[in-house]
């Protein structure tokens, strides 16, 4: 579950640095509130999540396991939708209007692949979430399971889809629809060490693939 939350964050941080670049209310300090609490939420249900995870391990009561699979439902039903917010969230912005159009245009295939990616990402996850909360809304005796209690679609739904989206998160570092201008040779992306000059023609910066922090 740690692992799946850190994917959780880095969406909910390339969807606000989207919001800014690209949404017209994108600078206002109640849209990074917004998207710092979420990120506090995501933090707490981690929490929730190892709590009650390890004190299901140790109990046979099953007034407290019942109790422990209630706080796991609604651990699971949070991230579920904070997996889809990205989608939400250029969904709004799409219909309230963008900020610049000019800049949009000219810089449009670094567009389309922004938005691209996060709505990708954030379905592949919402997937990924919405399968584990749906086989635990179903929960089956022995001999009795049905195909999403099978191990292929555990892992198939499960950790395939969260391997997906690290390579996409990392291959778009690599896609030349990204890149805006000359890349900066002599530095690694979002960062200050030197490199081999040739891969400054095939890596995108952080910048250009994520947007810039702040």
């Amino acid at each position: 579950l740690a692992g799946i939350v850190i994917l959780y964050i880095a969406n909910l941080i390339i969807t606000r640095r989207w919001v800014r670049d690209y949404a017209a209310f994108g600078h206002r300090t109640l849209v990074k509130g917004f998207f710092r609490f979420w990120a506090v939420v995501v933090v707490i249900c981690l929490v929730m999540a190892v709590v009650v995870g390890v004190n299901s391990f140790f109990t046979h009561n099953s007034l407290i396991l019942q109790e422990c699979r209630g706080v796991l439902l609604v651990t699971i039903s949070v991230l579920t939708f904070l997996a889809l917010l990205p989608v939400l969230t250029v969904g709004v912005v799409m219909m309230g209007g963008l900020e610049d159009q000019e800049m949009i245009e000219r810089e449009y295939s670094r567009f389309r692949g922004r938005s691209l990616l996060l709505v990708v990402t954030s379905l592949l996850l919402t997937l990924e979430a919405g399968f584990r909360l749906g086989v635990m809304f179903d929960p089956r005796l022995w001999g009795q399971e049905r195909w999403y209690h099978s191990r292929t679609a555990y892992y198939c739904l499960g950790y395939m889809l969260e391997v997906m989206v690290v390579y996409l998160l990392t291959g778009a570092r690599m896609w030349e629809g990204f890149r805006t201008g000359e890349v900066y040779k002599g530095h690694w992306p979002g960062g200050g060490r030197p490199r081999v000059e040739r891969w400054a023609e095939y890596v995108n910066t952080e910048g250009e693939v994520y947007g810039e922090r702040g």
